[in-house]
């Protein structure tokens, strides 16, 4: 039997689907990305569960939908609260198996005791409590605060320059390294060398900054001799910050073709890159267009660990899938909701959206957290209602999600319709006044 491997799990926080060269970009360029994708597997269907960073960490960790764990919204640093102490999560899972295990990055799942990534199952910690836009903000060891105000254009350097000695202090045991990245979340600074290197701006300077810093992770797997049994994998927390409905380089990426980006349950808030680079184990050079989301990746991940889960989750182990055994999705139906509010739901090629919401009702929670609070009301500028009711796309021949096709399938609306009925009874919907659940999911191992 193959020994487990070791697990360098890579999120950023705000990149767009289309912010890597592999994607599409052309203003800037990210080399080394490029190449984990020529040597692993691209995912142009991954989503995660949430277009807001701490529901969709808490997603990937625990493996549920974040409404079963009352982290529905963006923790501020004046919450209490956080990932349950206790909740069974992938750090312990792994630590139950023998792993080392570290996140060096932005958390945001808690920032109080009781909370912090070594009250969750890692032995060490090293990054932000939360965005580097909120305020006050200290960088953390462990469970203490080290530095107050760090320069946000250095945090990208010295959180890779800790991944790499804990990397090259690792024994013949296992090891799990959740790179936790807090950029290219805005304020958008880059370090000295790498500003102006792109010809997009302050956003292409930053995400040519983390490419060169995983470029680094890559080189240092290498030479340490692990590289052949490591699984790598890249994603984003969430889709690219547009606070004027389009990209602006001033403030965050590119979703596109995708419609949407970053606080709204469009495709472009939502389905994010996804790279999986595991040498021999996952095909090299393929690209593949199979439906799996961040839920997935606590449940395949202890699979391959070789521990059992202690309670049912809303995810799938999807190590058929990574290997290419499996062409399928193991979704029948995946819900997207926003702060507890349920939005929309997915089944295969079809999407049902029931959106009615201010466009920025999510900034206007987030002002008082910000350093700079005016700056915050000057960038996502007056709320504007938006209506638009409910769409059936089929996004196998629309991924802009631009056609309303629900008067042409009518027995189609009228499914995912019932399915968000059995949504709002499993994990409720605060928009019509229906309490959030937190019920344990189906046994059978989640949404079938």
């Amino acid at each position: 039997m193959p020994s487990p491997p070791n697990i360098v799990l890579i999120v950023t926080d705000d990149l767009g689907y289309a912010d890597l060269g592999c994607q599409g970009a052309k203003q800037f360029e990210t080399p080394h990305l490029d190449r984990m994708a020529k040597e692993g597997t691209r995912y142009t269907d991954f989503h995660v569960t949430s277009a807001q960073c701490t529901p969709s960490r808490a997603s990937i960790l625990t493996g549920l939908y974040p409404q079963r764990l009352g982290l529905e919204g963006v923790l501020l640093p004046g919450d209490k609260h956080g990932l349950t102490p206790g909740q069974p999560s992938l750090a312990p899972l792994l630590k139950a198996s023998g792993y080392h295990t570290a996140l060096m990055g932005k958390w945001h799942l808690g920032h109080h005791p009781g909370h912090l990534p070594n009250d969750h199952g890692f032995d060490a910690f090293f990054g932000i409590p939360y965005s580097h836009d909120m305020a006050p903000l200290s960088l953390f060891r462990d469970r203490d605060a080290v530095a107050p105000d760090p320069d946000p254009a250095m945090l990208t350097q010295q959180i890779t320059d800790e991944s790499i000695q804990w990397i090259k202090q690792a024994d013949d045991t296992p090891f799990m390294l959740c790179l936790w990245y807090p950029a290219p979340h805005v304020p958008l600074v880059a370090s000295t060398a790498f500003r102006g290197s792109s010809s997009l701006g302050a956003y292409g300077d930053v995400v040519q900054e983390l490419d060169h810093h995983i470029g680094r992770i890559m080189k240092t797997l290498s030479d340490s001799g692990c590289d052949e049994n490591t699984l790598v994998l890249f994603t984003s927390d969430n889709g690219p910050f547009q606070p004027h409905g389009r990209p602006d380089p001033d403030y965050g990426g590119s979703a596109r073709p995708l419609r949407g980006a970053k606080s709204n349950e469009y495709e472009g808030g939502l389905r994010v890159p996804c790279l999986l680079r595991w040498p021999g184990r996952v095909p090299a050079n393929k690209v593949s267009d199979v439906f799996w989301s961040a839920l997935d990746l606590m449940p395949t991940l202890a699979a391959l660990a070789g521990t059992e889960l202690l309670e049912p989750v809303d995810g799938f182990d999807c190590r058929d899938l990574w290997s290419g055994e499996s062409t399928c999705t193991p979704y029948e139906y995946f819900y997207y909701y926003h702060y507890g509010r349920l939005d929309g739901v997915r089944s295969g090629r079809w999407k049902l959206m029931c959106e009615r919401r201010n466009q920025h009702d999510f900034h206007f929670h987030y002002h008082g957290a910000y350093a700079r609070p005016e700056e915050a009301r000057r960038m996502h500028g007056p709320a504007e209602a938006v209506s638009i009711g409910e769409s059936l796309f089929d996004l196998e021949s629309d991924r802009g999600e631009r056609r309303n096709v629900g008067d042409q399938h009518p027995l189609v609306r009228q499914r995912l319709r019932d399915l968000l009925a059995k949504a709002r009874d499993d994990l409720g919907d605060n928009r019509e006044g229906i309490p959030l659940r937190r019920r344990t999911p189906d046994p059978v191992g989640g949404p079938r």
